[in-house]
Formats: structure tokens, sequence, C-alpha cells
């Protein structure tokens, strides 16, 4: 399915709404949260397609020079809507005016050039974690174990 941005509307969601779809949209799931939390939804034809979640930088050395944190952008499965991302990240920086901001990029899978079209600058590549996985499990079993779970060590 596909939706243009142009086609749809941002509202402000709650916390709620946002943890439920982050937690089923998001490769990997909801996160803990800082002060300041505001999450925008994307709609069309007043059904959710996505999700974008700011808050407070979440390390004190990453609070030093900046003032929030992208923590989560998802969109469902199959859905593809254009412009989008750069739609939700504007409205953010239009309505809560931050001073700045920052975010990370998974550099493991699709790649996008989504946080360049919406305005920011990127700053340096930063070594990547290792994951580990028990034996009879693969990454995407292990994070759906542990949203079932929520046991940790798999």
């Amino acid at each position: 399915m596909r939706i243009y941005a142009r086609n749809t509307t941002i509202k402000m969601i709650s916390d709620d709404v946002a943890d439920d779809f982050i937690s089923k949209h998001h490769r990997q799931g909801n996160t803990t949260y800082r002060k300041n939390r505001y999450n925008f939804g994307i709609f069309h034809d007043d059904k959710l397609y996505g999700v974008a979640s700011f808050c407070n930088s979440r390390t004190v050395g990453k609070s030093k020079t900046y003032q929030q944190e992208l923590v989560r952008m998802a969109f469902p499965e199959g859905v593809t809507v254009i412009g989008g991302a750069s739609k939700l990240i504007k409205h953010y920086i239009r309505t809560v005016k931050p001073r700045n901001f920052f975010t990370y990029q998974t550099l493991s899978e699709e790649q996008s050039d989504v946080y360049a079209l919406s305005g920011m600058t990127y700053r340096k590549k930063v070594a990547t974690k290792d994951v580990l996985v028990k034996n009879g499990y693969t990454y995407e079993t292990a994070v759906a174990r542990y949203r079932e779970t929520g046991e940790k060590y798999l």
C-alpha cells in the first residue's frame, strides 16, 4: 500500500497509543524514554499509519550537546507513506521548536536518506553493536519472545 504524505494529517498522540504502535511495528520494539516526550502520528482517513516519538536525550553525553532525541519512528510493514517520515520530523520541528535534536540510524538493513531529506545532517558513523542470540533463536524470534515474555537474555 502506498500513501502520499500530502494526503495525510499529523496529530499529537498519547504515550499509550505510540507505545502500542511502536511495539507492533518497530523492528527493535519499544524503548525507555526520558522527560518531555512528544509523540506524533500520521493519519490517512482517520487511520494511524506512522509514529515518531521524541524525548530529552537519554544519555548524559548526548544531553551535553543535544536537547532532544528522535527515539523511534515506525510504519507498518507493507505500507509506504511517501514523504511521511519527513512530514513527521518537520511537524515536530515546527510545533515543538527544539533547540536541536539527533537520532541514530541502524545500518544493518534497509538504509534511507529520509533524515537528509528532512533537513538533518550526517555527523558520524560509530561502531555497531554486536547482537548475540542463544542457539535456536534468530534476532527476530528473540525479539518476538522478549515482547511476549519480557525475557531479555535470549
